[in-house]
């Protein structure tokens, strides 16, 4: 039987993964107008956002990071999935650590995942930290350890699932806050410069729209991206205003002559004949009479189906679509390459 990541039909390689600039541009992320940090592209370009199982991702030189409990054992959810992608020697590694304390990370192999390394972090429980108000310093603390473990190992890419929000209860939108602002802070520092891509990688609907609304606070669009954004928005209006100002004329217009042609009409009625049975009639229409009778072809209903708008406008987009595979939602290149 081959091992479980073969059983994948879809692998996403890194590469693939929608990094904010291409989430701004497309609109999957719109800007808040109270950032938290000033905007910095190429921190920016460092951020990845994805849904979909965390264990297809492919991270040559990255690693996966599992949502663990303390005595670092298999268990449900993400930490189920990745132990039983990774195979029994997680396990077995896992045992030699002797447990991990609530907010720290241990590293270990990753064996039959496509990665280079697996993070075990330990997330608070939200009701046993919430009381005494240790729950988001211990949860930004997860992010922080994760990240010094990816560069004293010299790791450059690492994925985090929504740590903390599954059976420990943590809420979405306050963990998605934590983890932003831990990782938004690290990046600022000159450790950060040694991490290429941290990816977002969310398997809940509930996890991954607390990201997508709360991203620009912590990672706001660059102003050149703005302003493209508001000179597109603008000629577009320019466009539907002319356009408006051109129907209206065009009408305008349409009604004058219709309306001149009925007082002609008017003023030259054509002489009535009369005929022996009493009847009233005008004269032919001289064009009929040249043979040059208008006549309107009928409006032909198309069999062929109606065509859908492609998933982005931009020119620079036409090698990315939106697909779903397997509940998951993601951007990918269209060769949807697969490996091996």
């Amino acid at each position: 039987m081959p091992p479980p990541h073969q059983q994948i039909a879809f692998l996403i390689n890194e590469s693939e993964i929608p990094t904010l600039p291409l989430l701004y541009r497309t609109n999957k992320i719109t800007s808040n107008p109270k950032p938290l940090f000033a905007p910095n592209p190429a921190i920016n370009a460092k951020i990845g956002l994805i849904r979909t199982d965390i264990t297809k991702l492919h991270l040559p030189n990255g690693a996966i990071v599992n949502a663990a409990n303390e005595a670092l054992s298999p268990g449900g959810g993400v930490c189920g999935a990745i132990h039983s992608a990774a195979g029994d020697d997680l396990a077995d590694e896992c045992k030699m650590h002797r447990g991990c304390e609530t907010g720290h990370a241990k590293i270990t192999r990753a064996y039959q995942l496509l990665c280079k390394r697996i993070i075990h972090a330990v997330g608070p429980i939200y009701w046993l930290t919430k009381p005494n108000n240790s729950h988001a310093r211990l949860l930004e603390s997860c992010y922080s350890e994760v990240l010094r473990l990816c560069v004293s190992n010299k790791l450059t890419s690492v994925a985090f699932c929504a740590l903390s929000t599954g059976i420990y209860g943590y809420p979405s939108y306050e963990a998605a806050e934590s983890a932003l602002k831990a990782v938004r802070t690290f990046l600022e520092t000159e450790d950060g410069m040694d991490i290429k891509l941290v990816i977002f990688c969310n398997y809940e609907r509930k996890d991954q729209d607390a990201y997508l609304d709360l991203m620009s606070v912590y990672f706001p669009p660059e102003p050149e991206e703005e302003t493209a954004k508001g000179a597109e928005n603008a000629e577009t209006t320019e466009e539907t205003e002319t356009t408006g100002e051109t129907e209206i004329t065009e009408e305008t217009e349409t009604t004058e002559v219709a309306k001149s042609i009925e007082e002609t009409e008017d003023d030259a009625s054509p002489p009535k004949v009369e005929y022996p049975d009493g009847q009233r009639n005008v004269l032919p229409d001289p064009a009929a009479e040249d043979g040059k009778t208008k006549h309107t072809e009928p409006a032909v209903k198309s069999d062929k189906p109606d065509q859908k708008s492609a998933p982005f406008e931009d020119d620079e987009l036409d090698d990315f679509v939106l697909i779903d595979v397997e509940g998951a939602e993601y951007l990918k290149v269209k060769s949807k390459k697969t490996l091996q």
